[in-house]
């Protein structure tokens, strides 16, 4: 009988514990709390219905050098929309008018691409792969159906800022 009382004890101190986490939870503006790093936050990652704990950083790097010249650490799962932001901080970091810049697929969003072109930014970005029977997802296999393809379009290697290494 004491064996199952110290059990009760213990599952109603467990309780108490998981109700001041749910009180912190729901107080948090993205009811998310990390009981080991209180700043990093679930982020979704390509599996379905999976996340990971922790941080996304964003470097920029001066290709002629070889050294990180900026970075940037976000709780968002997807660089995405970090493109635009990064350039802008790489181009402010290097003093420079215009900026070429290289990013690997997980960086294309059109919104991004364009933001960057319309502030003297040439970039040369590699299209993501499309496995969805979506109509819209589709449409963005073939680069010549973009509005303007020529805007997105490089008929020379370029040397200057890789992001998401």
């Amino acid at each position: 009988m004491t064996r199952l009382k110290e059990k009760l004890a213990k599952v109603k101190e467990q309780m108490g514990k998981l109700a001041v986490y749910e009180k912190q939870m729901l107080a948090s503006p993205d009811q998310q709390i990390s009981l080991t790093d209180p700043d990093s936050r679930s982020m979704a990652t390509s599996g379905r219905g999976s996340g990971v704990v922790g941080y996304n950083v964003q470097v920029a790097v001066d290709t002629d050098h070889h050294l990180i010249i900026t970075h940037e650490v976000t709780n968002s799962g997807s660089d995405r929309a970090q493109l635009a932001n990064m350039a802008r901080q790489a181009k402010n970091v290097l003093q420079t008018e215009t900026l070429d810049a290289v990013a690997d697929r997980g960086y294309f969003s059109s919104p991004e691409i364009l933001a960057c072109r319309d502030r003297q930014r040439q970039l040369a970005i590699q299209k993501p792969r499309r496995c969805s029977n979506n109509p819209r997802s589709r449409r963005l296999r073939n680069p010549d159906q973009l509005r303007r393809p020529e805007r997105y379009q490089q008929s020379t290697p370029i040397k200057g800022v890789p992001f998401g290494l």
